[in-house]
């Protein structure tokens, strides 16, 4: 068994403007790492956000699509105030089993301590507040078949086929959702 990966990211969002939504003012940091048993990678991902705010990302146009937190799934980003979460990833390629290009990818991601009951962000605040007396908590489950083209005129072609399933406690702000997407990918040369 090989360590094959380990990725560690963390933002601090700073208010240095008038503040006429409120305080954004929070930290976050995550970490995956992945260990590799021939083509088969098994990753343990945490992640937590610091401070009374949502991590301010793409809601606020802040930073935009900049942003690479790792526990960030298909539907739900885990970055609610003080929310905590664990992931759980397994990738595989299916090449060595006579499928070049093939490869599948399962996650399940579980969130909880969300509390945002000492937002003073007025904007977050008239959006949603969590009943602080219950364990917010939610989970998300991916899974994904990909076909990257390896050769020929199409070569790096990607099409991916990927489920989510995001299942929350009542009271947590987001809906329960089944969703399934087709991601197409080409890369263009120039």
């Amino acid at each position: 068994m090989d360590l094959n990966k380990a990725a560690f990211v963390g933002y601090s969002n700073k208010d240095t403007g008038k503040k006429i939504a409120g305080n954004i003012e929070a930290n976050i940091l995550s970490g995956l790492v992945g260990y590799q048993i021939d083509q088969h990678i098994i990753s343990f991902g945490y992640q937590q956000v610091f401070g009374d705010e949502p991590f301010d990302w793409v809601g606020y146009s802040t930073i935009g699509g900049n942003v690479s937190i790792l526990n960030a799934a298909q539907f739900a980003s885990f970055s609610e105030a003080k929310e905590k979460s664990l992931q759980l990833k397994y990738e595989t390629s299916l090449g060595s089993y006579g499928l070049p290009g093939l490869s599948l990818m399962g996650r399940y991601i579980y969130g909880w301590d969300v509390d945002n009951s000492n937002s003073d962000n007025s904007f977050y605040r008239q959006r949603f507040v969590y009943d602080p007396t219950k364990d917010n908590k939610h989970w998300e489950r991916n899974l994904q078949i990909s076909y990257k083209v390896p050769s020929g005129f199409a070569k790096g072609l990607d099409i991916k086929l990927r489920q989510a399933t995001h299942r929350a406690t009542k009271g947590y702000r987001y809906n329960d959702i089944d969703e399934v997407r087709v991601i197409i990918e080409y890369p263009l040369p120039f």
